[in-house]
């Protein structure tokens, strides 16, 4: 993977070269990636807990299991 030159600003007036619009694109994506798993994660251990809590409600209420 070559080396680039990151010192842009979106403010300088000047568009990005192509190399620096594609590693721009890579770092965005991969944080997008990033994101989307610690959400799953935080949803799969949230409806978990939530299913675990309607058990025992449930149980308590029928004395069923």
């Amino acid at each position: 993977m070559e080396k680039v030159d990151m010192n842009y600003s979106f403010f300088s007036g000047k568009e990005p070269t192509d190399a620096q619009l594609a590693q721009l694109m890579r770092e965005a994506c991969s944080d997008a990636v990033e994101r989307a798993r610690e959400a799953d994660v935080k949803f799969e251990a949230e409806l978990e807990n939530m299913a675990r809590q309607y058990m025992a409600e449930y149980k308590t209420r029928y004395g069923r299991t």
